[in-house]
């Protein structure tokens, strides 16, 4: 809404996959009706998402998440950030982890849906400010053609990347070459918030990350 109001697109084609867990639903709260409720305000926004009970997400009912047990969640269940929704007396709060910060949303069961889809906008217009810089990256991890269409698909997922595409590979690493707003700044402040990338230290020319599945 805030960057169709200044005239931007709302965010690229490729988004982030948020994994939406419900650990404790407000009293009352029907299943099914939150269910439903939170896929349509999903589609209204575009927001990707990918819906899973706390069990199978590796996750405890009605007990606080820490940051890195969510992002652990969304790792395993192949998503980018995690949206966690739990009861606040009578109402929802929901808590985003995009691997830099973590965010609360209060309100409604669609409260999360709405306040990551604002947030993300909001996080694009930011970026898009900047100007367009080539750099490069190095993934480690990278084993099978679905990792490389996976990796792809995240570093072009991330906030102003205009292009991704890979340019050399050696044994499990792939290098990649990075069209995005704030160059390779940007791209490491980008990095920061993808839990499935993680820096590999001593290597910054290019800079290396570990991919997780």
């Amino acid at each position: 809404r805030a960057m169709r109001g200044l005239g931007q697109p709302v965010w690229s084609r490729e988004r982030p996959l948020v994994l939406a867990v419900v650990t404790a639903a407000p009293s009352g709260a029907d299943p099914i009706q939150v269910r439903a409720s939170l896929e349509r305000a999903a589609s209204e926004r575009g927001l990707p998402l990918r819906l899973a009970a706390a069990a199978s997400a590796g996750l405890a009912s009605g007990r606080s998440v820490t940051p890195e047990a969510a992002l652990d969640a969304a790792r395993r269940n192949g998503a980018d950030m995690a949206l966690i929704g739990e009861a606040d007396g009578t109402e929802w709060q929901w808590t985003l982890f995009d691997g830099s910060t973590a965010t609360v949303f209060q309100g409604g069961p669609t409260a999360g849906i709405e306040g990551a889809a604002d947030s993300l906008a909001l996080n694009s217009l930011a970026t898009v400010a900047q100007p367009i810089a080539e750099t490069e990256v190095r993934i480690g991890g990278v084993l099978t053609l679905k990792d490389y269409g996976e990796v792809r698909r995240m570093l072009i997922a991330l906030p102003a990347v205009k292009s991704a595409e890979l340019v050399a590979t050696e044994g499990d690493s792939a290098l990649y070459r990075i069209e995005i707003a704030g160059g390779a700044a940007g791209l490491a402040e980008a990095l920061a918030s993808q839990p499935r990338l993680r820096r590999e230290p001593g290597r910054d020319s290019p800079p290396s990350y570990r991919y997780g599945r």
